[in-house]
């Protein structure tokens, strides 16, 4: 939508924020979650959902969570520029609102009325997902002599060659 476009290149031009994400696949797990791990020597972020824009109020808090929504947007902005990007906004006519702050505390956490309900170390949720290793072996096939020597594997080659390219999808 066009003043939706519009408030954010006047923010933009402003310098009133300093990222910005879609929360497409995840909603705002996802784009908090990353944003979340880039703010800071640690990171970290500190989110209430009860600041969250709902269609409905029959949603539960995990639902907040993860609700996908391409339009939406999450941007990270300084709290000494909230109230000039607030003000861009409104004058745009467009809905904003304040989900929480980044920390550096390395942790995500998430709570909605004053009932925590994540607080997962980033350094987890980034790269904590245990990678199976698994050991790999080879037993080199046992190839028995053939009549006539590698003769017999060349023509078997050629014809193998020959059949691949008779068929119209190759040969061209």
């Amino acid at each position: 939508e066009k003043k939706v476009l519009d408030a954010l290149l006047r923010a933009r031009d402003k310098g009133l924020y300093r990222g910005i994400t879609d929360c497409g696949a995840g909603g705002f797990s996802s784009a908090v979650g990353e944003m979340a791990e880039k703010s800071g020597k640690k990171g970290g972020a500190r989110v209430r959902l009860d600041g969250a824009l709902l269609k409905t109020t029959e949603i539960a808090p995990w639902e907040i969570w993860v609700s996908e929504s391409q339009e939406r947007m999450v941007f990270a902005v300084p709290k000494e520029k909230l109230a000039a990007f607030a003000e861009v906004f409104a004058a745009e006519g467009v809905e904003h609102c304040v989900l929480g702050e980044f920390t550096d505390t390395g942790r995500l956490e998430v709570s909605i009325k004053d009932e925590k309900l994540v607080d997962l170390d980033l350094h987890f949720l980034h790269k904590g997902v245990p990678r199976r290793q698994r050991d790999a072996h080879w037993d080199a096939p046992k190839i028995s002599p053939k009549k006539g020597g590698r003769g017999g594997e060349k023509a078997r080659a050629g014809e193998a060659l020959r059949f691949c390219l008779s068929h119209l999808n190759v040969c061209s």
